[in-house]
């Protein structure tokens, strides 16, 4: 009997952790992107860009999660060497790695362990 409640124990715990891992995954908000763009223009003291600018950005990279947005908008903050607003493609260099390293995890560790969790 206490192995059974130890067991849905851990098994409540792996279903509720991979479904926090997948609201983060799943957590995009085009206000966030754009704050993050804005975060990086006055970082720079550049120019931010029009309605249609930040809407190319906002298109361009609302696939990725605010976590991978946050943290490449720091390592920008942080590595960027020239006082310019980096294009989407350099945030999509930066992002897409990031997101399909979180994405695969994800996935392996849905894969593995939702069938040992209704075993």
């Amino acid at each position: 009997m206490k192995r059974q409640i130890t067991k849905l124990n851990y098994t409540k715990k792996i279903i509720d952790t991979l479904e926090l891992l997948k609201l983060q995954l799943n957590k995009k908000q085009e206000s966030f992107i754009a704050i993050c763009i804005q975060t990086i223009a006055e970082t720079f003291q550049v120019k931010i860009p029009t309605d249609i600018g930040i809407h190319m950005y906002i298109e361009c990279l609302n696939k990725y999660p605010n976590f991978i947005m946050q943290d490449v908008t720091k390592s920008i903050a942080k590595e960027y060497k020239y006082p310019r607003l980096p294009i989407p493609s350099e945030f999509i260099n930066r992002c897409e790695p990031l997101y399909r390293e979180h994405y695969r995890w994800y996935m392996t560790h849905l894969n593995t362990l939702i069938p040992w969790a209704h075993h």
